[in-house]
């Protein structure tokens, strides 16, 4: 008796789903021509070769995408003497 309890749910879901399927799935009509279509209207234009004059108009601040920093200033250049462990032109 469980199992026929437990089978009854899916069944009645299935037989609703059957019954929508066939009373809502309709063979497509026909479509019908709806005339002819009108020429698409094009004007060709041709160009002289020169230099056109190019504007962009923005607002706000315009900033590259990568930023390669240059190098910093070094205010004390100190040099290296033979041994690693002493520099020249510094108090220590």
């Amino acid at each position: 008796m469980a199992i026929l309890i437990g089978l009854i749910p899916p069944i009645i879901i299935l037989a609703i789903g059957w019954f929508g399927y066939t009373t809502h799935s309709v063979e497509p009509a026909e479509k019908k021509e709806k005339g002819k279509r009108k020429p698409i209207k094009t004007q060709v234009v041709e160009l002289e070769v020169q230099d056109y004059p190019t504007s962009i108009l923005t607002q706000g601040n315009s900033r590259p995408h990568n930023v390669i920093p240059g190098p910093k200033s070094v205010s004390v250049m100190s040099t290296m003497s033979p041994n690693n462990n002493q520099h020249l032109g510094t108090n220590s």
